[in-house]
């Protein structure tokens, strides 16, 4: 959770320390333990510091070696098999074997580094920067390309209007929000400034930019053994490789736990890695107001094993807009979740409690797979014993009537699209109020959004034939992006570092290739991961089979504690978010919600979430003047 900056002049001019000084304080946040700038005409490169693994305690950064300048934010897993391969001994910093392995390799060295980086080499002799980010997107960069004048990049947005980029809204990001198109992974809430996409890396020379993907998921790799238990080994082996690296700390290293199968899992795993005297510390939100989202009977079934340090933060005492300037400032962008408030809190207590690195089960969902789309497979190829079996597992373990999973899984994939076209239309008709029509028509057609939308479902929302075809679509979707960003904003608030164990490249290569028959089995959903971990993990949290929703704990923490915040917000004579959207889906949606109707969708509810922030964040953009961090 470091951060970089940097910049590349195309006129020849030489790089003003001064300016470069001001991109790199605009992230203090980021640099608790140190700062430094590196420039030599046209070029110049800067860095913030937060230690977290023991070789970053005497690492430098940007760092010059054999005509090479690097800055990085990064943490290579695979040092192991690098360090003899390079000639490094063990003390070297993450850094140094990037820069290494690409005096070795060149660009092909982004094949040969596993974990979580954004990196930036100067080679002098080729007079290119050469930039990277990560398989999974984990580590965040953005960038500014003007090809007469120059080339901008950093790990935060306000860095890059510190440099004085010009501070435009992309409208078009507006739309995709309303509509949760995420398949575009280069835009941003601004016109000017792009996202480097996972698995992707820049070349910047003074005669242009290219820009290429160096790894992608195969989707054709199948894993096939003879055994459930070969399968069960294969994969405990792997899932504890992604957790043990990720544990390589010189602070105190604590973990998400809310009682799911996901940080449940991860939780266990690093507990028998951890040495007893420095147990792992966990952080759960529990609720005693909201019963309903309180999950303390699967939290503590974890806890109960021992050898851990259990923090809690109450939910139920926390308003989703407390602390939102802080949280907007920090996110550079209205990409703010419901629940990231929760998170807030949390982060907030891992600071308190001098943590520098969390565990986080995100993406566990997506990287093992639920499976389900099995059941759709095994329609099509007319496998109805092996379905049936699924639909009657499925529908004893989720509580639900078996013809409502036949008919969502085997009937209606094989439903015409013009069929569920026209349902859609007659359904828009009976309530012109819905969310279908948020969007003004004006805007729409001054971004192109219905185009937009169409490539979106052609991209992430296609019909699938297979359940790893359904898996991989799942594992390429821009969502995962997001999610990685907003997340790392926040983080950077309390000088936390995230770690993600489910976004382990070998964990999710190894999961697609595996048969549909270890993603679900008797209708246990994930079962490869339940399967290979049923001895250390408690059976409250094998046998659980249902996520829970903090909807109840929104809506009751809305309503408690900003009802006025929410009129003021939304009805104000200043409002501007009704340029983009419709006055009256939006006063519509919001009194069902304070009447608290039943019928009130998640998906309304994140029309409403989305106006909020979307207008708190146009507003600051209005009165926008500095890249000054809000008042504590």
């Amino acid at each position: 959770m470091s951060a970089i900056a940097g910049v590349y002049l195309f006129n020849g001019d030489s790089v003003d320390e001064k300016d470069l000084k001001r991109m790199n304080d605009s992230m203090p946040h980021r640099g608790p333990d140190g700062s430094g700038l590196w420039h030599d005409g046209s070029v110049g490169l800067a860095h913030q510091m937060l230690w977290t693994t023991p070789e970053s305690l005497h690492e430098k950064l940007p760092f010059e070696a054999d005509k090479l300048v690097i800055t990085s934010d990064s943490r290579i897993d695979n040092r192991e098999e690098l360090l003899p391969e390079l000639g490094l001994s063990e003390e070297v910093s993450d850094s140094e074997v990037i820069l290494k392995a690409y005096g070795r390799w060149g660009r092909k060295c982004v094949d040969r580094l596993l974990g979580d980086f954004a990196f930036v080499i100067w080679d002098k002799s080729k007079e290119e920067l050469f930039c990277a980010r990560d398989h999974m997107g984990v580590k965040p960069f953005y960038y500014c390309y003007q090809a007469d004048k120059s080339f901008t990049f950093a790990t935060e947005i306000k860095a890059l209007f510190a440099w004085g980029v010009p501070r435009e809204i992309n409208e078009a990001k507006i739309g995709d929000r309303f509509e949760r198109i995420t398949n575009d992974q280069e835009i941003t809430s601004y016109r000017m400034i792009l996202r480097l996409p996972p698995a992707n890396f820049l070349i910047i020379a003074i005669d242009g930019l290219c820009k290429k993907r160096y790894w992608d998921l195969d989707p054709e790799h199948e894993i096939r053994f003879g055994s459930d238990e070969a399968y069960s080994i294969a994969f405990r082996e792997i899932f504890t490789k992604a957790v043990t690296c990720r544990l390589r700390s010189v602070f105190p290293v604590g973990s998400m736990l809310s009682g799911g199968l996901d940080s449940s899992s991860i939780v266990c795993v690093s507990r028998k890695l951890l040495p007893r005297k420095h147990p792992l510390k966990t952080f759960s939100i529990i609720f005693d107001t909201i019963k309903e989202c309180d999950e303390r009977q699967y939290i503590d079934s974890v806890l109960d094993k021992g050898d851990l340090e259990a923090h809690y933060i109450l939910g139920d005492e926390i308003g989703p807009l407390t602390e939102i300037e802080k949280m907007l400032w920090h996110e550079d962008q209205p990409s703010i979740s419901p629940n990231l408030f929760l998170h807030w809190a949390v982060m907030k207590e891992c600071n308190h409690s001098c943590v520098r690195i969390l565990l986080d089960g995100t993406g566990g969902d997506e990287a093992i797979s639920y499976g389900d789309s099995f059941i759709t497979e095994l329609a099509r190829k007319r496998r109805l014993v092996t379905m049936i079996r699924e639909i009657k597992g499925l529908s004893r373990n989720k509580h639900r009537p078996y013809h409502s999973i036949l008919m969502e899984y085997a009937i209606s994939p094989f439903i015409p699209e013009s069929f569920k076209r026209l349902y859609s239309v007659l359904r828009r008709r009976e309530n012109p109020f819905q969310s279908d029509f948020i969007v003004n028509i004006e805007f729409a057609k001054r971004i192109g959004l219905e185009d937009r939308k169409i490539a979106f479902q052609n991209a992430e929302l296609r019909p699938t034939r297979t359940q790893k075809e359904d898996h991989w679509l799942g594992l390429k979707t821009g969502l995962h992006q997001l999610t990685l960003e907003e997340a790392n904003m926040a983080s950077s608030a309390f000088s936390l570092e995230l770690r993600f164990p489910f976004y382990d490249k070998r964990l999710i290569e190894f999961c697609l290739a595996l048969p549909a028959e270890q993603k679900i089995r008797h209708g246990w959903t994930r079962w490869i991961l339940r399967n290979s971990l049923k001895e250390i993990i408690p059976k409250e949290i094998f046998y659980r089979h249902k996520k829970t929703s903090f909807l109840e704990n929104f809506e009751y923490g809305l309503l408690t504690f900003h009802k006025a915040d929410l009129d003021k917000i939304l009805f104000s004579e200043k409002n501007v978010i009704y340029n983009y959207i419709s006055f009256f889906v939006v006063h519509n949606l919001y009194m069902e919600f304070i009447l608290s109707k039943e019928d009130l969708t998640l998906d309304n509810i994140r029309i409403l979430w989305n106006a909020i922030i979307i207008q708190l964040w146009l507003k600051n953009e209005s009165t926008q003047n500095s890249t000054s961090a809000p008042r504590s």
